[in-house]
């Protein structure tokens, strides 16, 4: 009995992320970054694994100008699967160059490429 309970709230966990992601992904697409912000923030308490989840709550921040929440969300994100380790390089990049060192933004940038020469982001 006790299985089955958690099973249904597993479930109810992972329906009420992918609902929270299609409603960031919607206000992303509205340009409307802080709800977006604030939904993938959500999604991401519920599932920190989700590197890209990270990434995009870190790039609303960015569009926000709010260049330190979004690398200090980035910095504390410390669950990130290997195979998505340069999406966060990529970020960090973009962080870099909106803090203007270009010198660093090109070591993350870097970094990206090695990590996943093969992504068209």
């Amino acid at each position: 009995m006790h299985e089955v309970k958690t099973m249904n709230a597993e479930n109810r966990n992972v329906e009420q992320v992918k609902s929270l992601l299609d409603q960031a992904r919607k206000a992303e697409a509205n340009n409307h970054c802080c709800s977006a912000f604030e939904l993938f923030q959500l999604a991401l308490t519920l599932d920190p694994a989700r590197a890209s989840t990270a990434y995009r709550a870190a790039r609303n921040l960015l569009d926000l100008g709010r260049i330190t929440d979004a690398e200090n969300l980035l910095k504390s994100n410390s669950v990130v699967p290997e195979k998505k380790r340069w999406v966060i390089e990529l970020i960090f990049g973009q962080l870099s160059m909106a803090q203007f060192r270009p010198a660093e933004a090109e070591k993350h940038f870097k970094n990206a490429w090695a990590l996943n020469a093969s992504s068209t982001s």
